[in-house]
């Protein structure tokens, strides 16, 4: 994380949306692509990355470290797929997801990663 980002988020933190907008709009891919591993669709993916960026705006105070942001709000979204899965009853291994949701790749049309 870069000085830039400490100061995003504790803008955040003090209310400030377009700083939260800009952190969505930097981490809004991979957790997209996280959130798609574990799912393993894209309606389901879109509706946990929503999920976790609500949680991560109503929460922010939460965080302790501000340099951590991606860390925890990966685990956010990754608690919050992993419940999107077992009530749909699918799983994934989580030592794969991570791994590859840091890849460059983009899900396509028809919820394929290309």
């Amino acid at each position: 994380m870069n000085l830039d980002e400490e100061v995003l988020v504790r803008q955040m933190k003090e209310g400030d949306k377009a700083s939260f907008d800009l952190l969505y709009d930097k981490y809004k891919n991979v957790a997209l692509r996280t959130a798609y591993l574990i799912t393993g669709n894209l309606p389901d993916s879109e509706d946990v990355v929503q999920d976790t960026f609500v949680k991560v705006y109503l929460h922010c105070m939460e965080l302790k470290n501000d340099s951590g942001f991606k860390a925890w709000m990966m685990q956010i979204l990754v608690r919050t797929a992993y419940k999107a899965g077992k009530k749909k009853g699918r799983e994934l291994p989580a030592e794969e997801v991570i791994d590859k949701a840091d890849t460059r790749t983009d899900i396509g049309k028809g919820g394929f990663i290309e």
